[in-house]
């Protein structure tokens, strides 16, 4: 996330944010990442394609996950690769 004090980011389609409308594998809401009490969360909105983590583990639908500083994750391809930064 590149917004240093943003608690809440949600990664979905649409024109010019986060992924852009063509994006392949992405869908309308695609997954979340929010500020938790141990660092931050990520959370797959039940997307079709899934969210990656750059470990190879897939998120369950709404499930939050801890992820650490420095991870990778995939939202619906390894063509859309981020990596979390705090």
């Amino acid at each position: 996330i590149r917004e240093r004090y943003a608690a809440e980011a949600y990664f979905y389609r649409a024109y010019n944010y986060w992924a852009p409308v063509d994006a392949k594998g992405v869908s309308g809401v695609h997954c979340e990442i929010r500020k938790a009490a141990n660092g931050f969360e990520i959370i797959d909105c039940g997307s079709s394609y899934g969210t990656t983590l750059g470990s190879g583990q897939k998120l369950t639908a709404n499930v939050p996950v801890v992820i650490p500083n420095g991870t990778y994750f995939m939202v619906g391809s390894a063509e859309q690769i981020f990596q979390i930064k705090y």
